[in-house]
């Protein structure tokens, strides 16, 4: 039996082994991109990562990559971004104070560079045929903070009582894995200012995903909420898919025939009736939907029926493009009349929206439906 000391290398697996390597690539490309205090800023992201949900500075300076004081976490967070600073003068309950607030010109070229390095070590995808990202309007409260400029009323969810209060606005833009582990690898996060608005915001961080991704020829889906329901793909290799509310009302096309119309003016464009898609019509008639899905699923270990329809190629308010609506139900299994959860209608825009099929928008892995019918 040989006797191993202590200048012996331990021989690791061969995959252990690659991900420390990978692990030691991204930690030295990380340090690069920090122009002040890099290491400091290293072990900061390091102690992030580490910690399973730190609620002040402290416990994060006490977490075991951070090998520094709690009140460098202050200088860290100071010296990021610090040139992107501007100096003026508010006007705070009567007192002139001076503030400083960031230009976001100058801020976006700093953190470009960051989004650039994630999104290249964004994982192939293998069991769906496109990437799948998040996006959101997140606010953050700070109702004492009198000297932060452009607050306004937010609001606050999980917060008894009325969730309304003071503070600032953010659209986040992220990249989703379903089944792995619950990280958000972020791509984008930008400021939402009291004179815009969140689509206004998410035109530009849709456009800095199309510049991220141009040498990819994968498809971009973006998820959104109701907030985003205006919100138009930025080029042909995205497709958004934002909620709609379910009073949303559309029409069909009219067949452009300048043969058939001898009339007066221009051809009409749309067809006779109005699509009300929270009403429950068959395929095949007059403000039906063009495809009908069923299947079983299970939540909370119960048994749910789940129903599609879907209507494609319809104008809706907001949209100067053609667009397709789905519609989604739940009912229980063990009695068909109850209705688990309130209709979703979803409202998919972009020229290559035909590829996600009505099953892809469960984001699960199922068989085959039990049931469909087309019109």
């Amino acid at each position: 039996m040989t006797k191993k000391t202590a200048g012996d290398k331990v021989k690791l697996p061969h995959s252990l082994q690659f991900c420390i390597d990978s692990a030691r690539i991204f930690q030295k490309e990380l340090l690069n991109l920090f122009s002040n205090r890099s290491y400091a800023s290293l072990q900061l992201v390091e102690a992030l990562a580490h910690a399973p949900k730190p609620t002040t500075v402290v416990e994060l300076s006490q977490e075991i990559p951070f090998q520094r004081s709690y009140s460098t976490i202050n200088k860290v967070l100071n010296a990021f971004g610090a040139e992107s600073l501007i100096t003026k003068t508010v006007n705070a309950g009567g007192t002139t104070k001076i503030a400083q607030s960031i230009d976001p010109v100058v801020f976006f070229k700093i953190t470009k560079p960051f989004s650039d390095m994630f999104v290249t070590m964004l994982p192939q995808e293998v069991n769906r045929k496109f990437r799948l990202y998040a996006l959101d309007a997140t606010s953050n409260p700070r109702i004492h903070a009198h000297t932060l400029d452009d607050r306004s009323y937010v609001h606050q969810a999980n917060q008894i009582g009325l969730p309304v209060t003071v503070g600032v606005e953010a659209s986040v833009l992220t990249y989703l894995r379903i089944g792995e582990a619950n990280w958000q690898l972020p791509v984008s996060l930008e400021r939402i200012p009291t004179d815009t608005t969140a689509c206004e915001i998410a035109r530009a961080q849709l456009q800095l995903l199309d510049e991220l991704t141009s040498a990819d020829s994968q498809l971009n889906v973006i998820v959104a909420d109701t907030a985003y329901g205006r919100l138009k793909s930025y080029s042909e290799k995205q497709v958004v898919i934002a909620r709609g509310r379910v009073d949303r009302q559309g029409r069909r096309p009219a067949k452009n025939d300048q043969i058939a119309h001898r009339g007066k003016g221009r051809p009409p464009k749309y067809k006779p009736g109005i699509i009300r898609f929270i009403e429950d019509l068959p395929p095949g008639i007059e403000g039906g939907s063009d495809e009908e899905y069923e299947f079983e699923d299970a939540i909370k270990q119960r048994r749910v029926d789940v129903l599609l329809n879907r209507w494609n190629g319809v104008h809706i308010e907001g949209h100067s493009e053609l667009v397709d609506v789905v519609k989604v139900e739940i009912f229980a299994q063990d009695d068909c009349q109850e209705v688990l959860f309130s209709p979703l209608l979803l409202i998919l825009s972009g020229k290559r929206r035909g590829e996600i099929t009505a099953l892809d928008l469960t984001l699960r892995k199922r068989s085959a439906p039990s049931s469909a019918s087309f019109a």
